[in-house]
């Protein structure tokens, strides 16, 4: 394969993933209704994500490409099932949480592994936007980070007497 197509591709991967991200975070800020902090950080992150995916979206058209339609409605089919796959479970934000910063540490090493053929092959307005994505999920990342320990202790105190 040659690298343009494997760009293509990669391209296609990342709208699909974006596209599964935005139900995930839309399903987890309902979530936390009552925890206006993380509720407001998640529907941030939940606007970038949109922007993520049109950014790729702009990044193969380009290329003369569209998205891929499968790869984006199986994304978010199983962004939906995913975003859903703890809510039967007490610790749920917990588990959210701690989904949602696996996730962005995912998306981070896709956007490097993309800018950086991008870069090598001159398509360096495609590495661009993937290095300000990949700046964007590490932000995320890091919050996320910050926020675990917090959202664990709370968990585990709320249900102390359960």
């Amino acid at each position: 394969m040659q690298q343009k197509e494997q760009i293509i591709t990669w391209l296609k991967d990342a709208h699909a993933m974006e596209q599964s991200m935005t139900s995930v975070l839309q399903q987890h800020s309902r979530e936390v209704r009552d925890q206006p902090a993380i509720r407001n950080r998640l529907e941030q992150h939940l606007e970038e994500t949109r922007r993520h995916a049109e950014a790729m979206r702009t990044c193969l058209e380009s290329l003369g490409e569209t998205p891929s339609m499968v790869k984006s409605w199986a994304g978010g089919a199983m962004g939906l099932m995913e975003g859903r796959s703890t809510a039967m479970f007490r610790d749920k934000l917990v588990k959210n949480i701690v989904a949602d910063y696996a996730m962005e540490h995912f998306e981070m090493a896709c956007y490097s592994a993309l800018a950086s053929v991008a870069e090598e092959v001159g398509l360096v307005e495609i590495a661009r936007v993937c290095r300000e994505i990949f700046g964007e999920e590490a932000e995320m990342a890091d919050w996320l980070e910050e926020h675990v320990p917090d959202v664990a202790r709370a968990h585990v105190h709320a249900t102390a007497g359960s």
